[in-house]
C-alpha cells in the first residue's frame, strides 16, 4: 500500500467514527434498554384516575411492575414525605427513586420506553394532549366527583356541561389527527404517548355520559384508531389494568 493510499484510508476510518460518535444516541436507539433487572411500583387507588396512563405505558413496555393500591389508611400513609412527598398520588417507584406528579411520570416512562416522539414536532402533539387534560378536568370534576350541595343536586346540569366539553374538546383532537395524516397512529406511523392518552382518557371520560358512542359521534376516525389499538398494542393494558 503505497503512502497516499494510507492517508486516504486513515482519513475514511476516521470520518467514519466521527460519524459513529456523532450519531452514537441513534444507533443505541435501535436496541431498546433491558428493564428485566429494574423494579417499579406504582401507587395509586384502585381507579383508573391519574394512574390509568402510566399503568398503560408500563404494561405496553412488558415491564412485570408492582401496582400498589393505597386504601382506607391514606390519610396516614401520605404524611411519608420522603414518598409522598406532595401528599398525593400517583407515585411511581423506579429503582427506589420515587417521582410524583403525573404528567410528569408520563413523560418520563415515555422517554424511558422510547414513545416520546421522534422530534420536537411530535413532543409538541404529545405535551399538548396532556395539557388537554386540565381544560377537561374542570368539566368533569363537578360532575364525577360533586364537593358541595349545589353539584351534587344538579347532577344532570353538570352532566350536560361534562358532555358539550367533551364533544368540543374531542372534535379538536379529530381536526389534528386529520391534519397529521390520519395514519396508523397520531403521530403516523409511530406509536407514542400520545395514542395512549387519548385511548385510555378518551374511555375513562366517557364512560358514564355515553361511552364509546360519544367518541364516535364526536370523532368517527380517532374512535377506529382506539378501537386498533384497544385490540392490540393496549389489549393487555385493558384486560389486566383497566379498572371499571
Amino acid at each position: 500500500m503505497g503512502f497516499s493510499q494510507f492517508i486516504i484510508g486513515s482519513i475514511v476510518i476516521l470520518l467514519l467514527s466521527c460519524n459513529i460518535y456523532l450519531n452514537k444516541d441513534k444507533l443505541l436507539n435501535l436496541y431498546p434498554k433491558d428493564f428485566s433487572n429494574d423494579t417499579f411500583k406504582l401507587y395509586y387507588f384502585k381507579v383508573n384516575g391519574r394512574a390509568a396512563p402510566a399503568r398503560a405505558l408500563l404494561s405496553y413496555a412488558k415491564i412485570n411492575f408492582e401496582d400498589i393500591f393505597v386504601g382506607q389508611n391514606w390519610q396516614e400513609q401520605k404524611k411519608n414525605n420522603s414518598l409522598f412527598e406532595f401528599g398525593q398520588v400517583p407515585i411511581l417507584v423506579h429503582n427506589g427513586k420515587a417521582m410524583s406528579q403525573s404528567k410528569a411520570i408520563y413523560l418520563y416512562l415515555a422517554q424511558l420506553f422510547k414513545l416520546d416522539g421522534k422530534n420536537i414536532d411530535d413532543q409538541y402533539q404529545i405535551n399538548s394532549l396532556l395539557n388537554s387534560y386540565d381544560d377537561i378536568s374542570r368539566s368533569y370534576s363537578p360532575y364525577a366527583f360533586p364537593k358541595n350541595d349545589e353539584e351534587k343536586n344538579n347532577k344532570e346540569k353538570y352532566k350536560k356541561i361534562l358532555v358539550e366539553e367533551l364533544k368540543r374538546i374531542f372534535g379538536i383532537y379529530e381536526k389534528r389527527y386529520i391534519k397529521l395524516g390520519t395514519g396508523k397512529y397520531y403521530l403516523g406511523d409511530y406509536f407514542s404517548l400520545a395514542d395512549i392518552y387519548l385511548t385510555v382518557y378518551m374511555n375513562v371520560f366517557t364512560k358514564s355520559v355515553g361511552g364509546f358512542q360519544l367518541i364516535k359521534e364526536s370523532a368517527p376516525k380517532l374512535a377506529d384508531l382506539i378501537t386498533r389499538i384497544k385490540n392490540n398494542e393496549l389489549k393487555t393494558f385493558f384486560e389486566k389494568y383497566y379498572y371499571d
